[in-house]
């Protein structure tokens, strides 16, 4: 994700970069980091979309938080 000034004073440009092969695209539409860095307000870990194409099959990623259990 690209953030840039606009001749607007406070307006920012937020630009996301799309990946794609031959299953689909994915974007990274918010990162905590990067808004931060830029001086935005933050509360949201990260929002991702993707678009899959016919008899594409995506796995879901789950992370839990806290000690892991044995």
């Amino acid at each position: 994700m690209k953030i840039a000034e606009t001749s607007l004073p406070g307006v920012l440009l937020l630009t996301h970069e799309v990946y794609r092969d031959s299953r689909g695209a994915f974007i990274e539409t918010y990162n905590e980091r990067l808004m931060a860095e830029a001086g935005l307000p933050v509360h949201w870990p990260q929002d991702n979309f993707s678009r899959s194409r016919k008899n594409v099959l995506r796995g879901i990623h789950y992370r839990r938080s806290g000690p892991r259990e044995s």
